[in-house]
């Protein structure tokens, strides 16, 4: 079956057996498709291609439950409210490294801070501030406990140590 996709596969998530979704990018479009059937084959959803770009690449997929997912790629967090019929681009989020939705109106992304929006990504505010040279590359949350990891760096820029935060959404902060 990967012979005959002729696209990169960035990330992939299953709902069920049968059902489930990939992201990547085929030449220079970002790319999410869906099967039905176990991943035998696999039908274009969605495509991307950033104006004035020289290659788009979605890299992340998430779906909450049956008809609501996220996606990301080229600084870009994209939603769908119809199992992927329709994805709309949510232009006004921040620069992200990644990002977890733990419903489908709340959700947070990371990179110079973590961010949490309550309206489906269409806004977000700072949920927890870094201190200057952390940086992170990850969240994921379980049930209520959150986890993000990152790293801080020093005043060159030079690596320091890994950075590694732990929230529980039932109190508030980090």
């Amino acid at each position: 079956v990967a012979d005959t996709l002729q696209q990169s596969v960035s990330d992939i998530q299953f709902m069920n057996k049968d059902t489930g979704y990939i992201c990547g990018n085929s030449g220079s479009t970002g790319v999410i498709r869906k099967t039905t059937d176990g991943g035998n084959t696999w039908n274009i959803l969605f495509q991307y291609l950033e104006p004035a770009s020289f290659g788009t690449i979605i890299s992340k997929i998430q779906f909450v439950d049956a008809q609501n997912g996220f996606a990301s790629g080229s600084g870009r967090l994209f939603r769908t409210t119809d199992t992927g019929l329709n994805c709309d681009t949510l232009s006004s989020s921040p620069y992200f490294s990644d990002f977890h939705f733990i419903s489908p109106s709340t959700g947070f992304i990371t990179a110079n801070d973590i961010r949490k929006t309550v309206d489906g990504g269409i806004n977000f505010n700072t949920h927890y501030a870094l201190n200057p040279g952390q940086y992170l590359s990850a969240i994921y949350f379980k049930d209520s406990i959150g986890y993000a990891a990152g790293a801080e760096y020093d005043s060159t820029f030079s690596f320091s140590k890994p950075l590694l935060l732990r929230t529980d959404l039932t109190t508030s902060g980090i």
